[in-house]
């Protein structure tokens, strides 16, 4: 098998590529939010990688929202949420301020980020040991290196158990 520099994926390899559920594709799938299919591999719709990636982008669905938030502070020093939530939006890492708000705060909570008076956030001696860490390692073409989350007590972590394990409360695009 030859490998092309714009691989055609499926729902499959759609899922993978954006840490989500396959079956959060099926429902794009089903719903029309995803592009109109390019084509029909063993029965299913495909598209090119470039389609997908594009789309997730504009849309807000694009994976790395933790580790473009820490790569972004190590870039700028220090920030407040508006901007860099804008900037993140404008990349396609969230859908709005409050996803990125919610994201910096599990991230100040487990302790990879400050803040300063002024709501200025700022990476912590962690953070920017682990942001420094991922910019010398060798870096994959779309650069989505994870970052495990830390459990943080809190009150979304109160109602997802209320809501039972696998429920959706709407945290990260979920």
């Amino acid at each position: 098998m030859t490998k092309t520099a714009d691989p055609i994926v499926g729902q499959k390899e759609i899922a993978e590529a954006l840490r989500v559920p396959p079956n959060t594709v099926y429902q794009w799938a089903k719903r029309n939010q995803l592009p109109e299919p390019e084509g029909i591999v063993g029965g299913a719709p495909a598209w090119h990688w470039s389609t997908i990636q594009a789309w997730a982008q504009r849309t807000g669905r694009m994976p790395g929202l933790r580790e473009a938030i820490l790569d972004l502070l190590l870039q700028t020093g220090a920030g407040t949420t508006t901007p860099l939530a804008q900037r993140l939006i404008a990349q396609g890492f969230a859908r709005s301020v409050n996803q990125v708000w919610r994201a910096i705060n599990d991230l100040h909570y487990e302790g990879f980020i400050g803040i300063r008076l002024g709501d200025e956030w700022f990476l912590s001696e962690q953070g920017t040991a682990l942001a420094e860490q991922r910019r010398r390692g060798p870096r994959l073409a779309d650069d989505q290196a994870h970052i495990p989350a830390v459990y943080v007590p809190s009150v979304l972590a109160k109602l997802k158990g209320r809501l039972g394990t696998g429920t959706s409360c709407g945290a990260y695009g979920d």
